[in-house]
């Protein structure tokens, strides 16, 4: 595999093609969220430098390493964690329907890709698919003018391999992705404790019966609704225990836990550490300047 041309000191990598974005993502602690559950219409790819990439995608449990690739198609729920020796990966994301042309490949497998007629396999351990990969990142970081046909080349590769298949398509509920994005806006504000996101709370707000709401929601994001908001609250303490002096104490309020045993229990369940040893290990060193 060839990757010393990849730049590595950059979270995001700018081009003029604004239809593809390049992003690169580390998270050095284990067991970390990388990325909240989220859909999108664009195509991406995950690319894992070192490390490991534990993806839940559409209930599927994927862990990529270096040597694979991961697929996210049009509207698959997804979710990522970092390994146990954290992970440093590269995002690469395009919408296909920018591709069109009045070309055969466009109506067979374009057009179709972006209705969900056929979506791609969502993980390859290929070497032709990695190095175009790799091509695509490193033309993306000069804005190449090679950069759109390392795109198509890409796509062809899986295409000429065989590694799609043909989807039933099943109409998206918007307005239930809808709970997903509220939750998310609001499980990280400092006034969290003024928002309802208990499950009664969210089914009031949404109009779904709580039984419905919650099985949906485990089917889409493969979390139960308690689990994913205290998951995202210890996500919030852990950078504020690494970032401020604040008390444990204050530091579990503001993250949306009133009971001191009930956050540090979570916490060492999350972390496999207490919050007092993770802050031992993870402050910033004298005179750091954020």
């Amino acid at each position: 595999m060839k990757t010393q041309n990849i730049p590595q000191n950059q979270n995001h990598i700018s081009n003029k093609e604004k239809s593809i974005k390049v992003s690169l993502l580390e998270k050095s602690i284990p067991s970390s969220l990388v990325f909240k559950p989220h859909c999108h219409l664009r195509l991406e790819f995950f690319r894992v430098i070192s490390g490991e990439l534990i993806i839940t995608l559409n209930q599927k449990r994927i862990i990529a390493k270096p040597g694979s690739i991961v697929v996210v198609n049009p509207y698959d729920m997804h979710t990522g964690f970092s390994g146990e020796n954290g992970v440093k990966c590269y995002t690469v994301m395009f919408d296909s329907d920018r591709l069109y042309n009045d070309s055969t490949f466009t109506k067979e497998h374009l057009i179709p890709l972006r209705e969900q007629i056929i979506v791609l396999s969502d993980y390859i351990e290929d070497n032709d698919i990695i190095n175009e990969i790799d091509r695509l990142i490193e033309f993306s970081n000069s804005n190449s003018p090679c950069l759109m046909g390392s795109v198509y080349m890409l796509l062809g590769i899986f295409f000429s391999k065989g590694y799609y298949s043909s989807k039933i398509k099943i109409p998206t509920n918007e307005k239930f992705y809808e709970i997903v994005d509220y939750i998310n806006k609001y499980v990280g504000h400092e006034d969290g404790h003024t928002v309802d996101l208990s499950v009664p709370g969210l089914a009031r707000k949404f109009g779904y019966n709580k039984s419905y709401m919650c099985r949906k929601f485990k089917e889409y994001t493969g979390f139960t609704i308690t689990n994913y908001v205290n998951l995202l609250r210890l996500e919030k303490a852990q950078v504020l225990l690494s970032t401020t002096d604040r008390p444990i104490s204050v530091i579990s309020y503001r993250s949306g836990f009133n009971d001191l045993v009930y956050f540090s229990h979570c916490f060492k369940k999350q972390f496999g550490v207490s919050p007092a040893t993770f802050r031992k290990k993870n402050s910033p060193p004298p005179n750091y300047i954020p």
